[in-house]
């Protein structure tokens, strides 16, 4: 092939003199300098002559390669004409012969388009899922993100109950797709499971290609997630730790752009997306019931989720496609809280264990963690001890034994789940909550087992609680998980494992008892300061500083409840100083508010509430906490609220019909294992 070194985009005058051009805009410099009239840019096509004389074709090959590439074409056809080649390969395509790679007939051919490498003998018989089967209340809507990572399902998908063939993973991956929990069923079922096993409430996905289209209403719906649902999920105003404002919706406007450009994006940022988008449908279904159609989407886009989650610890968690670690487990933790929002606590309970498998597998080893990660780890944390805390001895099936002491190397297998009971080296030992952990195993202490305090913590930041209580807490579930589960073995009870136990909750009970709460001064409004108020005060009086002391009331009757089981009448005056903490926590927060930007949404920690009201004897206290519960779930629009309340009244019934008043909500929802978990 002749080489040339010189360019054809210069100016029409720089071209017909042979010079460079400096291509100046708009008109060439040099030929400004020179005095000439600049030609332009435009694009002039020269017409070939028929004179011989005014040729000037530059050949890629010389005559004799020409030649011989045109032998080559001419018997590569044999006898048949060009025609009937062409003949012959359209006949076998229409056919239906399965062609084997690219099929060629001398210089034609037939390009096969496959996705695999290997055909599905089974593919031809597949059901299709019509595309406005997914989105039926969506108008105009045709599909739904085609490309790597459509969906079609099967139209019997909610009732049928298919195994999904996994592809081998490393061991590691393979303990982090051991779901042992089936979320649609109402119960949990506690047997372990294989990892090709593990996904079988969902039917075998398929991959079809073609234009991803998105729902109409995603940018409303983002708007909508971020103005009236980013702030539900945690208590503090402006919290710049929440990873809901700093990292799950970033996240998904990231999702929306790839979607809207590239039109294809990961199953782990596709189920990000999609979970955003049906806590939105439901929130706003909440507040007009009457607009069924935001329900059913809300249905539509969870599934959705689920589908893509599933995808997502299948092909993402480890391997050359393998997704970010901290995108995949906001995706898992984001259906954790759908899962709450919708009252599908057994699913929470499950994607919460998923949760765990991923944190073990892949957060802990990370030598540095960022604070994005920290604050994820926090959030898993409170979900999972909230869970714990009114789910009993639910999840203590999936790891019966007792953990060991240490939380770094001394485990069977790093990623080995950790049961809610008191370790068996640290049965005896001392409780000391002044203790100071060091960063890691503060890092590693996902399940707050250690006794002490830890100065890197965020949970003040996050949810405005002092870990103190989130570990005094986590200490109590415990406990109780470990007496339940002695009471379970029947009439021989080791007398050693009894007194020690009984020693810790001792301890334990003291530590409760005398928890205190650091000083927290609040500023002082403008109207305060203007009225001549003393700063001095206005010292602990921040609406946060009222859901302490309520959580700190709560925690002394989940105790008392819990352990030594006692009567509900001995508890009345910390019922009613529960329900005194939650009244000033809304008065404070109204008065709050007056500075607050407009229409900005509020909440409140819901488990402090449930457990007072399931303590309530007096008519007085469970009409002001009835009261509360009804009005917060109305001003947030949440459905647990609504659910705490419903289990209050059925434990008030219960208690009233039998008189026995030491009975829990685990007595009385014995059919319901986890009626609700209060976040």
């Amino acid at each position: 092939m002749l080489s040339r070194n010189r360019t054809l985009t210069g100016c029409g005058t720089c071209r017909h003199r042979h010079v460079k051009c400096d291509e100046a805009s708009p008109v060439c410099e040099n030929c400004q300098q020179q005095g000439l009239a600049c030609l332009g840019y435009e694009r002039q096509l020269v017409w070939a002559s028929h004179d011989g004389d005014r040729v000037f074709r530059r050949p890629l090959f010389s005559n004799a390669d020409q030649l011989r590439m045109t032998q080559l074409m001419t018997e590569s056809l044999g006898k048949q004409s060009a025609s009937a080649t062409l003949a012959q390969l359209e006949n076998e395509y229409e056919s239906g012969v399965r062609l084997g790679g690219d099929s060629f007939r001398g210089p034609f051919g037939v390009l096969v388009l496959s996705t695999d490498g290997v055909a599905d003998s089974n593919q031809a018989d597949r059901d299709q899922l019509e595309w406005d089967v997914f989105w039926s209340t969506i108008p105009g809507d045709t599909a739904v993100f085609d490309g790597p990572c459509d969906l079609n399902l099967p139209d019997s998908f909610l009732d049928i109950d298919v195994d999904i063939d996994i592809d081998p993973l490393t061991s590691d991956a393979q303990s982090l797709l051991r779901p042992l929990t089936d979320p649609h069923s109402d119960e949990l079922t506690l047997t372990y499971q294989s990892p090709s096993s593990s996904l079988a409430v969902f039917p075998p996905l398929e991959v079809s290609s073609g234009r991803p289209a998105m729902p109409p209403e995603t940018a409303d719906l983002l708007r909508y997630f971020k103005k009236n649902v980013m702030s539900l999920l945690y208590p503090l105003r402006n919290c710049r730790y929440c990873p809901w404002q700093t990292v799950h919706f970033p996240g998904a406007m990231s999702a929306f752009a790839d979607l809207s450009i590239h039109h294809t994006t990961s199953h782990t940022r596709l189920s990000l997306f999609y979970s955003l988008l049906a806590a939105s449908c439901l929130h706003k279904y909440t507040r007009d019931p009457s607009a069924g159609d935001l329900h059913i989407s809300a249905k539509r886009f969870k599934e959705t989720a689920k589908q893509h989650l599933e995808l997502a610890l299948n092909q993402e968690v480890v391997g050359s496609r393998q997704a970010k670690y901290k995108e995949i487990l906001m995706a898992v933790l984001s259906m954790v809280m759908l899962s709450v929002f919708n009252g599908e606590n057994t699913s929470a309970q499950a994607f919460l264990v998923d949760a765990e498998y991923l944190i073990r597998l892949r957060g802990l080893p990370k030598p540095h963690k960022s604070l994005k990660v920290r604050s994820l780890h926090h959030v898993y944390t409170f979900l999972r001890i909230m869970a714990e805390s009114t789910c009993g001895c639910a999840l203590l099936d999936i790891c019966p034994d007792r953990p060991s002491a240490s939380l770094l190397s001394t485990e069977p297998s790093p990623n080995s789940l950790r049961s809610f009971r008191v370790a068996d080296d640290i049965l005896g030992a001392e409780l000391d909550m002044t203790l100071l952990k060091g960063n890691v195993i503060g890092h590693n202490d996902i399940h707050l087992e250690v006794m002490g305090q830890w100065s890197d913590t965020l949970f003040p930041d996050i949810y405005g609680i002092p870990e103190s209580l989130m570990n005094l807490l986590s200490q109590v579930i415990r406990l109780a998980n470990e007496q339940e589960l002695l009471h379970r073995g029947g009439r021989t009870v080791d007398a050693r494992t009894t007194r020690e136990l009984k020693r810790r909750a001792s301890m334990l009970e003291q530590y409760i008892l005398s928890w205190e709460q650091s000083p927290e001064p609040k500023p002082m409004n403008p109207t305060a300061r203007k009225n001549g108020q003393n700063p001095a005060t206005s010292q602990n009086r921040t609406a946060n500083h009222f859901m302490i002391q309520a959580m700190h009331q709560a925690l002394i009757l989940f105790y008392y409840r819990r352990v030594p089981n006692i009567s509900a009448v001995i508890l009345q005056d910390t019922v009613r100083n529960c329900l005194e903490s939650l009244k000033r926590y809304d008065k404070t927060r109204i008065e709050d508010s007056e500075t607050a930007p407009p229409d900005t949404p509020d909440t409140a920690i819901l488990w402090p509430g449930f457990v007072a009201a399931c303590e309530a004897l007096d008519p007085e206290l469970q009409s002001g906490l009835l009261d509360w519960l009804t009005m917060t779930g109305h001003r947030t629009s949440l459905g647990p609220f609504s659910a705490a309340a419903g289990t209050a009244q059925c434990v008030w019934k219960t208690r009233s019909e039998t008189k026995d008043y030491t009975l829990s909500w685990f007595d009385v929802m014995k059919h319901e294992r986890c009626p609700i978990i209060a976040t």
